[in-house]
């Protein structure tokens, strides 16, 4: 198993720098050749905004030449495929920067042993990044890609009210794995 981190929310790199989720799809892919070369098969997977980076990974593994790597599966913990378009995810009206940062201050507060200026800086760091990821999902349309030809695992907590099998469908010339909403 291999995990890349996004250089912004780790600190690495003072901006976010990508315009679009295929730039960042690009950019995981390159960083995944660094580190394993090419494989000639994957099962790919992010959680929430990295789900909808996994699936634009297969989608350009997809439509590369031969000599990609084949993508078995691509698993989706929770992510926001299917939203409306514009929506971004967990938008709640207003204040929900404010609500954000309060969720991601209690969140982040045991990472900082009661230090309340660094609790501050990542909280603010990581509302900023989540913001930065929101606005990446509202441009993107996950229809305009290449259909995948893997199997899609929708993978989400079990009181979820989100019903997004339906949206997954179109994405795949595979089967589509999860539950359906109660």
């Amino acid at each position: 198993v291999y995990a890349i981190d996004d250089a912004f929310l780790t600190g690495d790199a003072a901006t976010f720098g990508f315009g679009s989720i295929d730039e960042v799809a690009a950019e995981a892919l390159a960083r995944l050749n660094d580190a394993i070369g090419a494989p000639p098969a994957l099962t790919l997977g992010g959680w929430s905004y990295g789900g909808v980076v996994a699936l634009a990974m297969a989608a350009r593994l997809a439509a590369a030449a031969d000599g990609a790597p084949s993508v078995r599966a691509v698993l989706l913990l929770d992510a926001p495929l299917g939203q409306s378009a514009g929506r971004g995810f967990h938008r709640d009206g207003a204040d929900a920067r404010g609500a954000l940062v309060g969720t991601l201050r209690e969140q982040l507060a045991p990472l900082v042993g009661g230090d309340a200026a660094a609790l501050d800086d990542l909280s603010a760091h990581a509302a900023a990044h989540f913001e930065a990821c929101n606005a990446l999902l509202d441009a993107h349309d996950p229809t305009a890609e290449p259909r995948v030809a893997c199997d899609l695992v929708d993978v989400r907590p079990p009181a979820s009210e989100c019903a997004f099998l339906p949206s997954l469908a179109p994405l795949t010339d595979a089967t589509v794995h999860g539950r359906a909403a109660a």
